[in-house]
């Protein structure tokens, strides 16, 4: 009721709260906000709507809802006009949800082409770092090898998540 509210702050409040609370039976309505056009909410707004679908995506028990999120995932991710508050999430979701299925390797494509943006690298490269798919691995070592950038993200991305990121780099080798 309350992701229904007049109020700004009573919408992006109760959508984050439904995200750490995972209620999965939020999704559909955090779907529909994230597939309105981005005039229809502000910023703030829509960063919490999809913060909130990114907690709860990986949670989702059906397969076609999984498939819905990593096409809404992805789309918000390309959209070079969508803001970064949005475009961070829906990167780290991705991450959570590929699978080594055609739409999983579009996603990791998304991921490789995305992490050239300043704005939302790190969490392209932190997404690609967690997914457990070959292609995955595969982008992150060709985007390493080839962008002298890229590797300096990759650095400090290791250096604020020592664990997640040199584990499964070692776990590559």
């Amino acid at each position: 009721e309350a992701l229904k509210s007049a109020s700004t702050v009573a919408r992006s409040s109760s959508a984050s709260a439904l995200g750490k609370m995972h209620v999965i039976a939020a999704w559909p309505e955090l779907l529909k906000f994230l597939e309105l056009p981005q005039s229809s909410y502000t910023e703030s707004e829509r960063g919490s709507f999809a913060y909130s679908a990114q907690q709860l995506a990986p949670s989702l028990p059906r397969p076609e809802d999984r498939a819905a999120a990593v096409s809404v995932f992805q789309a918000l991710l390309e959209d070079r006009n969508e803001s970064p508050k949005v475009r961070r999430p829906a990167a780290s979701a991705l991450g959570k949800l590929l699978q080594n299925d055609a739409p999983g390797r579009r996603a990791v494509l998304a991921l490789q082409r995305e992490s050239q943006d300043p704005a939302i690298s790190e969490s392209c490269l932190l997404s690609l770092t967690r997914a457990k798919l070959p292609a995955a691995k595969n982008g992150l070592m060709a985007l390493l090898k080839e962008d002298v950038g890229i590797r300096a993200v990759f650095c400090r991305l290791a250096a604020k998540h020592p664990g997640t990121v040199t584990l499964n780099a070692i776990l590559w080798i």
